[in-house]
């Protein structure tokens, strides 16, 4: 049995439709399509997915005369589709990954204010006309 025919009856076994396998490998209902149609093949980790999945070793994925295990057919059709626990949407990692990097973004900013903020001179200790610059009240020309 060739992998595309593997594919087809193993997801049909297990009662899922293209739709739900690609929701739970988070990968499209097209890509589904083309590992079962033969112009594509899954990669290294979606094939271990499947393999998890359908409870089968990638020997047998990947050999096309690679025997049918019956105890392993017969486990696929009994057990219950639900079972598998989908990936982690890629967009819930890119989110967890910008909402660290934010949290990274503000301590620094913070330790930075703090540090520059133990230089500044506070306004109370301000009461020279030198340390607020000076400037004369004859130096400016109100002419209207």
């Amino acid at each position: 049995m060739k992998l595309e025919e593997k594919f087809v009856s193993l997801r049909k076994a297990k009662g899922l439709s293209q739709m739900k396998l690609a929701e739970m490998m988070n990968v499209s209902r097209q890509a589904i399509s083309r590992w079962e149609v033969g112009s594509a093949v899954p990669s290294t980790d979606n094939l271990k997915y499947l393999g998890r999945l359908y409870n089968v070793p990638l020997e047998y994925l990947l050999h096309d005369d690679a025997p049918e295990p019956s105890e392993v057919v017969a486990a696929v059709l009994t057990e219950n589709s639900g079972a598998m626990v989908p990936r982690k949407p890629l967009r819930q990692r890119i989110l967890i990954i910008i909402a660290l990097l934010a949290l990274s973004i503000g301590i620094i900013s913070c330790i930075y204010i703090h540090k520059n903020q133990e230089d500044a001179v506070p306004i109370e200790e301000l009461t020279d006309d030198a340390d607020w610059g000076s400037s004369e009240a004859d130096e400016f020309s109100l002419d209207w």
